[in-house]
């Protein structure tokens, strides 16, 4: 797995803008003190479809697949934005031992990785992304590039970029306290900076102040009741009947897809103890298409597009299927 780092430039000018949420207009926010250099793309990778990784292997809706992780790694959370996968923070796997002595930079570390498996390190660390069900944009909540307060922690932001132009369309600070006054080490272990994910346009962001929508169209970050995100959500649990063949008791729906299909487990009906298979099942369709290279291994689904991101399909989950 090559690697190299991926610059960020050093910004001349800071402002000291307050960052605006407003259902009015766009959010306005401090210029960061570290400016992050984002990629930018006509040729972005799959745009729909199924994705999941394991094993070192990110399979794509087209069939192709971008070499993520190795043996002595293993992705965090993980999306698919223009033409990389973005990574946040590798693990070790679960069978090798932590020996202390591993390389594997921060856990929060925003990694860049391209169609051939080459990695840019960034000099950005993230509390959370997700990306659009197309892939053009990304968010993520920053945590390095903005202003220090008295104790030296950066200001968390969103971001999102669009990863077209590679330009920022939103960077806001709303939600997210304030330099001047607030000890930032102390406060965000104690909430949960997250995106949620993309649903009804807009990315849902929970902040140190509560849940935002982010609209990439036009900049637009609003405040929100947090029980108000649509019942569909991605990142909701899937509710979806088992098609015609498949045993209820052995279907287990994962996310649903931007055309309507539904990802989900199910349970081998070779009678090997409950593994599980992914398959794929059209809106309207009465079977399913199973997904074999999935059979029986521990896959991660992007963050954001499902309500469980990491499933062990080889972890018992029904009674054996009759023989």
């Amino acid at each position: 797995m090559r690697r190299r780092r991926y610059a960020a430039a050093a910004a001349l000018v800071v402002s000291f803008a307050l960052g605006g949420c407003t259902e009015d207009g766009p959010a306005d926010a401090p210029t960061p003190v570290v400016e992050p250099s984002w990629p930018a793309t006509d040729a972005p990778l799959a745009e729909s479809g199924l994705v999941w990784w394991a094993d070192g292997e990110l399979h794509l809706g087209d069939g192709s697949t971008v070499p993520v992780g190795g043996p002595d790694r293993e992705p965090g959370d993980l999306v698919v934005g223009g033409d990389r996968v973005w990574v946040r923070g590798w693990v070790l796997p679960a069978d090798l031992p932590d020996s202390g002595a591993d390389d594997l930079g921060p856990r929060d570390a925003l990694h860049l990785v391209d169609a051939s498996g080459e990695v840019d390190d960034t000099d950005v660390e993230v509390a959370s992304l997700a990306a659009s069900p197309d892939g053009r944009y990304v968010a993520l909540i920053d945590l390095t590039s903005g202003e220090a307060d008295r104790y030296g922690t950066p200001q968390a932001a969103t971001v999102v970029v669009d990863t077209r132009t590679g330009e920022e369309v939103v960077r806001s600070t709303d939600g997210m306290g304030d330099p001047a006054t607030d000890d930032f080490a102390a406060l965000y272990p104690d909430v949960e900076l997250e995106v949620r994910g993309f649903a009804d346009g807009v990315f849902w962001i929970d902040t140190a102040e509560g849940t935002r929508t982010v609209d990439p169209a036009d900049g637009r970050v609003a405040a929100v009741d947090p029980g108000d995100e649509p019942e569909d959500a991605p990142w909701q649990e899937t509710v979806a009947p088992a098609p015609n063949g498949v045993d209820p008791a052995r279907w287990l729906p994962l996310q649903r897809l931007a055309d309507g299909t539904v990802v989900a487990v199910v349970a081998d009906a070779s009678g090997s103890g409950g593994a599980g298979v992914l398959a794929t099942c059209a809106a309207g369709a009465e079977q399913c298409t199973p997904v074999p290279e999935s059979a029986g291994r521990v896959v991660r689904l992007p963050a954001g597009s499902a309500w469980d991101a990491v499933v062990d399909l080889g972890e018992p989950r029904w009674d054996a299927a009759p023989r």
